[in-house]
């Protein structure tokens, strides 16, 4: 590709930025594929094409409307051009929950973006949302929350766990739950390692995490889900929290269309019969998951007037 080609694909990305500073929406017709593809986890609009690449800028500006993106540095290579941008912005709008603090914002990120006939058809986008969570003060109310202790979360978490949970609750609070998408790089690695990477929660030592296998209810797949586990002697118990969202899982309609599974716990592999706990049950149970995941219990508020159940995987001959 030559030179006054991948200039000009600059300059479109650099237009491209300009819209989030300026939030003029409709300058990106002439920027962006209408079904442009962005990889990006924390944008739960991500999968919509250029309607969503708006909806997201004009989320985000409701947020921080006095937003301002800055293109630091540019490499344009082929069909591709790399963008390191910084931002600075206000935070007066709501941002996941988080009420309008007042508070001046500095981010960082890098975006891949790759053109076909002059327009963006995909992108890449890595930003520091830690120091977004940290700009708008969501740090501080997620170790500020109780759990069902008499002491705060943070008292109990390690600050690599109350990291870990702000950014996820974030991300849950925008609406984004990843299930397989997310699950298949952890089974694989799991796997390989034998639990030795994948095998707990990051940051949360007593978070163990169990494969759990699960035929397709309609479709008879055999598919494997990671999941946060309490045991008691051989019995183990996983909650079907699905990030806090109104529906249960699919795998906890596949487990119960298909209960006779298996399990694996580190290295062992293990003959289950999966059934849904009682209330009673449930009631024993729950306290001991908020022990050592005190995030359930922001995903139980999340999830409203859904009941987080809990299934019980029995050991089988």
């Amino acid at each position: 590709m030559d030179g006054t080609v991948s200039e000009q694909n600059k300059a479109a990305v650099r237009a491209e930025f300009d819209v989030w500073s300026t939030g003029a929406i409709e300058r990106l017709d002439d920027l962006v594929a209408p079904d442009v593809v962005h990889h990006d986890p924390y944008d739960p609009n991500a999968a919509e094409g250029l309607a969503g690449l708006k909806r997201t800028i004009e989320f985000n500006r409701r947020a921080f409307p006095d937003m301002r993106l800055i293109v630091e540095d540019q490499v344009a290579e082929a069909d591709k051009v790399v963008t390191r941008w910084s931002g600075e912005m206000t935070h007066l709008g709501e941002l996941a929950g988080v009420a309008p603090t007042g508070n001046r914002v500095t981010i960082s990120g890098i975006t891949i973006e790759r053109f076909e006939d002059g327009k963006i058809v995909e992108a890449w986008r890595s930003m520091d949302v830690l120091g977004l969570l940290q700009g708008i003060g969501a740090l501080e109310r997620s170790q500020a929350r109780r759990t069902v202790s008499e002491k705060p979360a943070s008292e109990r978490l390690s600050p690599t766990a109350r990291i870990v949970m702000a950014i996820s609750q974030f991300a849950n609070q925008r609406g984004i739950y990843l299930g397989r998408r997310s699950s298949r790089l952890h089974v694989a690695l799991y796997r390989l390692t034998r639990g030795r990477l994948g095998g707990h929660h990051p940051g949360l030592p007593g978070a163990r995490i169990a494969l759990v296998d699960h035929v397709g209810a309609k479709s008879g797949t055999r598919r494997t889900s990671p999941m946060m586990f309490h045991e008691e002697g051989r019995v183990v118990a996983v909650a079907a929290s699905k990030a806090g969202e109104p529906s249960n899982p699919a795998w906890f309609h596949n487990l119960r269309a298909h209960p006779e599974t298996t399990i694996q716990i580190g290295s062992e592999v293990r003959k289950v019969r999966a059934r849904v706990a009682t209330d009673e049950e449930r009631e024993l149970l729950w306290p001991q998951f908020l022990a050592f995941y005190p995030g359930y219990d922001f995903l139980q508020r999340r999830a409203e007037a859904r009941r987080i159940p809990i299934v019980i995987l029995e050991p089988r001959d």
